[in-house]
């Protein structure tokens, strides 16, 4: 609807799906200078934020139904006394769900007692693939190995991409914030990225809006959630800033370079 310029201003804004004063002052400020009508430009904002929220309602509700679902599966399923479908709470008996992540009776906060983590799980399945990529070529022959390593570099990406989409989300605060955490580090490409790096951390940002969408419900007023989920907020907006401003300086470099040329001719 609007320049690339201000449309990114908007994205970065409205990236954690609050407006404050002070982000409508900077784009009103950004509007105004372009000579955008500020009450057509306020309508838009508004309506935006409405979308938002109700996009984010629905991903919500979805992803809870998906969890009624597995629920409703799990009563079926034999019992395990490995954390991860805990019964009963170690420090006063009282029943939990398997999903919870603290008792709703004493308020004792359950943790991880597998010696692996599922982060550190999903990072040794990463870390498998490069090793067997890498024994396979050196299995092969000088003449092909130029070959292999072209085809075995598609391979590489698409299993790793697999893994990461289809890696098991943990029902552990520690082990849910931890790949949280992980997993929105890793969803931006490196500086001149390879198509590889794109659907890697194409593949890294889908996992991060998995892991929001079940924090949201399993950790819902959260102190350590709200504060994860603050600094991702904080992280986006200056990404978005940072690609504005480099779209946007070499955008008016072109504009003054036009202005002194029309000039020179006349």
């Amino acid at each position: 609807m609007y320049n690339e310029q201000i449309e990114a201003l908007i994205s970065a804004a409205l990236a954690d799906g609050v407006l404050t004063e002070k982000e409508k002052q900077i784009l009103f400020k950004k509007a105004e200078s372009m000579g955008i009508d500020l009450d057509e430009f306020e309508m838009v904002l508004d309506a935006r934020l409405v979308e938002l929220k109700k996009k984010e309602t629905r991903e919500a509700e979805q992803h809870e139904l998906e969890m009624e679902k597995a629920k409703a599966a799990q009563k079926s399923a034999p019992k395990s006394n490995k954390y991860g479908d805990v019964r009963k709470c170690p420090a006063c008996g009282a029943m939990v769900e398997s999903f919870q992540t603290k008792c709703p009776e004493c308020g004792y906060e359950f943790t991880n007692i597998e010696a692996n983590s599922t982060t550190k799980k999903l990072l040794k399945a990463l870390e498998e693939v490069d090793e067997q990529v890498s024994s396979n070529e050196g299995m092969v022959g000088s003449v092909l190995r130029g070959a292999a390593s072209v085809f075995g570099a598609d391979s590489l990406t698409a299993r790793k991409v697999q893994i990461i989409r289809t890696f098991p989300i943990p029902n552990t605060k520690e082990d849910l914030l931890e790949m949280l955490s992980l997993s929105n580090a890793n969803s931006t490409a490196p500086a001149n990225p390879s198509p590889s790096d794109n659907k890697i951390a194409s593949a890294w940002q889908e996992k991060t809006k998995q892991l929001i969408l079940k924090a949201r419900i399993m950790l819902k007023n959260d102190p350590d959630l709200e504060y994860i989920l603050a600094e991702i907020a904080r992280e986006k907006k200056k990404r978005i800033i940072k690609i504005s401003l480099a779209i946007g300086i070499p955008l008016l470099i072109g504009v003054i370079m036009f202005i002194i040329l029309a000039i020179c001719l006349f």
